[in-house]
């Protein structure tokens, strides 16, 4: 932390109970949430995804979150899950060098590459109508989705997660508190394993999730800006008359 900085904003999710000692500055935990999401006005309608046998993992996190350990983990899932692909999207994989090296790390946990989707930038539209072809969201680990989690959210797909113990790697598992999914935030890989072959599993689940997220985004304390502006400004409010700092 840093000495000049009095309080850090978080949640409760974010920094749990307990955790305070990890820094110097004082815990300032908002009921709703640290922050709120402000739909894109371009973004598209939801829409249905067709009945299929197979299943679609997507992950449209930024390349440098997706680490060997990631890569590794997403390789043990389409493995078990064979009827299986996996879409990635992310600037730098429109370089056909950085593309081959993800395929190839896929590939030697065995994965047919044939399995494997790599696409480039987009503008936000069309990286948005792309949720449309995702029935499950793999979370990026130790550094978890931000916007790209809400925004998966907000178009109906349902994101897995491992909460790790820094803050970066439990944004996600905010979002999800905040929309009532808590049971898809993992303590271990073996957990986030399960999970999210469980989620796959279950068609009933992802297509009620698929018409119901951005309601639950929209009408819970994650979409709600007047929720976010009125706990900051209670919470500064409280430190400026009963901190004791100069």
């Amino acid at each position: 932390g840093l000495s000049a900085i009095d309080g850090l904003v978080a949640d409760d999710v974010l920094v749990p109970p307990g955790a305070e000692g990890a820094f110097c500055e004082r815990i300032v935990r908002l009921d709703g949430g640290h922050v709120s999401f402000l739909p894109p006005v371009d973004a598209p309608a939801v829409v249905a995804r067709p009945d299929s046998k197979e299943i679609v993992f997507g992950s449209f996190n930024k390349l440098d979150k997706t680490t060997p350990e990631v890569l590794s983990t997403w390789a043990e899932i389409l493995v078990r899950q064979r009827n299986s692909r996996l879409v990635l999207r992310s600037r730098g994989l429109d370089d056909p060098g950085v593309s081959k090296r993800v395929v190839d790390l896929l590939g030697e946990a065995g994965v047919d590459p044939s399995r494997i989707e790599c696409h480039g930038w987009v503008n936000h539209s069309e990286l948005l109508a792309g949720y449309g072809e995702i029935d499950v969201g793999l979370d990026t680990f130790p550094f978890s989705g931000g916007l790209t989690t809400c925004e998966a959210l907000w178009m109906g797909v349902p994101v897995v997660t491992w909460a790790r113990g820094r803050m970066c790697g439990r944004q996600t598992a905010s979002f999800l508190t905040r929309v009532g999914l808590e049971e898809l935030v993992s303590s271990s890989r073996e957990n986030y394993v399960s999970t999210v072959l469980s989620l796959a599993g279950d068609g009933d689940r992802r297509g009620r999730l698929r018409s119901e997220l951005r309601e639950r985004v929209a009408g819970g304390p994650l979409g709600d800006g007047h929720r976010l502006a009125r706990e900051f400004t209670s919470a500064i409010e409280h430190a400026w008359c009963e901190w004791d700092v100069v």
